[in-house]
Protein backbone atom coordinates (compact mmCIF):
# COMPACT_ATOMS: atom_id res chain seq x y z
CA UNK A 1 0.00 0.00 0.00
CA UNK A 2 1.85 3.42 -0.89
CA UNK A 3 0.56 5.55 1.93
CA UNK A 4 2.60 8.82 0.19
CA UNK A 5 -0.49 8.40 -2.21
CA UNK A 6 -3.09 8.30 -0.06
CA UNK A 7 -1.99 10.89 2.42
CA UNK A 8 -1.47 13.37 -0.92
CA UNK A 9 -5.59 12.41 -1.79
CA UNK A 10 -6.27 13.78 1.84
CA UNK A 11 -4.54 16.69 1.80
CA UNK A 12 -6.99 19.42 1.24
CA UNK A 13 -5.77 21.16 -2.30
CA UNK A 14 -5.92 25.09 -1.97
CA UNK A 15 -6.62 27.42 -5.14
CA UNK A 16 -3.87 29.88 -6.15
CA UNK A 17 -5.57 32.82 -6.70
CA UNK A 18 -4.00 35.89 -8.70
CA UNK A 19 -5.11 39.43 -6.87
CA UNK A 20 -3.98 42.57 -7.40
CA UNK A 21 -3.32 44.41 -4.19
CA UNK A 22 -2.61 47.75 -5.85
CA UNK A 23 -5.92 47.69 -7.03
CA UNK A 24 -7.45 46.55 -4.58
CA UNK A 25 -5.61 49.20 -2.37
CA UNK A 26 -7.10 51.94 -5.36
CA UNK A 27 -10.44 50.24 -4.69
CA UNK A 28 -10.52 50.75 -0.68
CA UNK A 29 -9.21 54.11 -1.65
CA UNK A 30 -12.34 55.40 -3.55
CA UNK A 31 -14.91 54.00 -1.17
CA UNK A 32 -14.83 50.22 -2.39
CA UNK A 33 -15.28 47.95 0.97
CA UNK A 34 -12.93 45.01 1.62
CA UNK A 35 -15.97 42.55 1.50
CA UNK A 36 -16.80 43.80 -1.84
CA UNK A 37 -13.11 44.03 -3.13
CA UNK A 38 -12.57 40.27 -1.88
CA UNK A 39 -15.73 38.99 -3.68
CA UNK A 40 -14.43 40.63 -6.98
CA UNK A 41 -11.01 39.21 -6.90
CA UNK A 42 -11.98 35.60 -5.62
CA UNK A 43 -10.45 36.04 -1.65
CA UNK A 44 -11.31 36.18 1.53
CA UNK A 45 -12.17 39.31 3.20
CA UNK A 46 -9.15 38.67 5.52
CA UNK A 47 -7.05 38.44 2.47
CA UNK A 48 -7.95 41.91 0.90
CA UNK A 49 -7.01 43.18 4.78
CA UNK A 50 -3.74 42.10 5.49
CA UNK A 51 -2.63 43.12 1.94
CA UNK A 52 -3.68 46.30 2.45
CA UNK A 53 -2.56 46.73 5.63
CA UNK A 54 0.89 45.32 4.14
CA UNK A 55 0.87 48.40 1.51
CA UNK A 56 0.15 50.73 4.13
CA UNK A 57 3.20 49.87 6.24
CA UNK A 58 5.49 50.88 3.22
CA UNK A 59 4.24 53.35 1.51
CA UNK A 60 4.81 56.23 3.19
CA UNK A 61 2.83 59.00 4.65
CA UNK A 62 1.97 61.91 1.95
CA UNK A 63 2.93 64.40 4.33
CA UNK A 64 6.40 62.90 3.94
CA UNK A 65 6.11 62.25 0.43
CA UNK A 66 5.58 65.96 -0.40
CA UNK A 67 8.39 66.91 1.71
CA UNK A 68 10.75 64.36 -0.13
CA UNK A 69 9.36 65.43 -3.17
CA UNK A 70 10.16 69.71 -1.97
CA UNK A 71 14.03 68.24 -0.96
CA UNK A 72 14.80 65.75 -3.29
CA UNK A 73 17.35 68.22 -5.46
CA UNK A 74 18.93 68.75 -1.86
CA UNK A 75 19.11 64.94 -0.82
CA UNK A 76 20.68 64.19 -3.89
CA UNK A 77 23.05 66.53 -3.84
CA UNK A 78 24.24 66.36 -0.01
CA UNK A 79 24.36 62.30 -0.64
CA UNK A 80 26.66 63.09 -3.73
CA UNK A 81 28.65 65.33 -1.68
CA UNK A 82 29.08 62.62 0.98
CA UNK A 83 30.28 59.98 -1.19
CA UNK A 84 32.44 62.22 -2.69
CA UNK A 85 33.97 62.94 0.74
CA UNK A 86 34.36 59.73 1.44
CA UNK A 87 36.69 58.19 -1.83
CA UNK A 88 39.81 59.58 0.50
CA UNK A 89 38.56 57.48 3.71
CA UNK A 90 40.37 54.00 3.03
CA UNK A 91 38.28 52.28 6.18
CA UNK A 92 34.76 53.90 3.73
CA UNK A 93 36.76 52.21 0.78
CA UNK A 94 37.06 48.84 2.08
CA UNK A 95 33.69 47.81 2.45
CA UNK A 96 32.90 49.11 -1.60
CA UNK A 97 35.28 48.43 -5.00
CA UNK A 98 36.14 51.26 -6.40
CA UNK A 99 34.13 50.48 -9.39
CA UNK A 100 30.75 50.30 -7.27
CA UNK A 101 31.57 53.72 -5.68
CA UNK A 102 32.00 55.23 -9.15
CA UNK A 103 28.67 53.55 -10.65
CA UNK A 104 26.87 54.64 -7.28
CA UNK A 105 28.42 58.36 -8.63
CA UNK A 106 27.59 58.10 -11.84
CA UNK A 107 23.33 56.46 -11.13
CA UNK A 108 23.16 59.76 -8.30
CA UNK A 109 24.89 62.29 -10.52
CA UNK A 110 22.14 61.12 -13.54
CA UNK A 111 19.61 61.59 -11.27
CA UNK A 112 20.30 64.63 -9.63
CA UNK A 113 20.45 65.91 -13.32
CA UNK A 114 17.37 64.76 -14.11
CA UNK A 115 15.65 66.68 -11.21
CA UNK A 116 17.28 69.73 -12.28
CA UNK A 117 15.39 69.67 -15.59
CA UNK A 118 19.33 69.07 -17.32
CA UNK A 119 20.41 66.99 -20.02
CA UNK A 120 22.13 63.57 -19.38
CA UNK A 121 23.62 62.87 -22.69
CA UNK A 122 25.65 64.99 -24.29
CA UNK A 123 22.87 66.60 -27.17
CA UNK A 124 24.60 68.62 -29.96
CA UNK A 125 22.66 72.41 -29.94
CA UNK A 126 21.90 71.82 -33.64
CA UNK A 127 19.96 68.32 -33.03
CA UNK A 128 18.14 70.17 -30.07
CA UNK A 129 17.06 72.83 -33.02
CA UNK A 130 16.12 70.44 -35.18
CA UNK A 131 13.99 68.30 -32.90
CA UNK A 132 12.39 71.68 -31.45
CA UNK A 133 11.53 72.92 -34.98
CA UNK A 134 10.14 69.82 -35.66
CA UNK A 135 7.71 69.76 -32.34
CA UNK A 136 6.24 72.91 -33.02
CA UNK A 137 5.30 71.88 -36.81
CA UNK A 138 3.48 68.52 -35.37
CA UNK A 139 2.04 70.87 -32.48
CA UNK A 140 0.98 73.88 -35.20
CA UNK A 141 -0.38 71.31 -37.31
CA UNK A 142 -2.32 68.93 -34.60
CA UNK A 143 -4.18 72.31 -33.41
CA UNK A 144 -5.33 73.27 -36.55
CA UNK A 145 -6.72 69.80 -36.76
CA UNK A 146 -7.85 69.67 -33.69
CA UNK A 147 -9.20 73.24 -31.73
CA UNK A 148 -9.39 71.42 -28.52
CA UNK A 149 -6.79 72.65 -25.66
CA UNK A 150 -5.17 69.48 -23.90
CA UNK A 151 -4.94 70.02 -20.21
CA UNK A 152 -2.35 68.24 -17.91
CA UNK A 153 -4.10 66.87 -15.05
CA UNK A 154 -1.60 66.72 -11.99
CA UNK A 155 -1.57 63.17 -10.37
CA UNK A 156 -2.37 63.24 -6.67
CA UNK A 157 -1.34 60.61 -4.07
CA UNK A 158 -4.10 58.47 -2.79
CA UNK A 159 -5.12 58.58 0.75
CA UNK A 160 -4.23 55.59 2.19
CA UNK A 161 -7.38 54.38 4.64
CA UNK A 162 -7.22 51.26 6.91
CA UNK A 163 -9.76 48.32 6.52
CA UNK A 164 -12.72 48.07 9.02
Amino acid sequence: MNTSKNTSDKRKRTRRVKRNTIEALELHNNGVTCENIAKLQGVSKATIVRDIRKLTEIIPHNTVLDKLEKHKISLLKTTLYNMLSGINDPDKMKSASLNNVAYALTQIHTALRLEEGKSTSNVSYADALRELKLAKKELSEINRSSPQEFHESADSIPIIRECQ
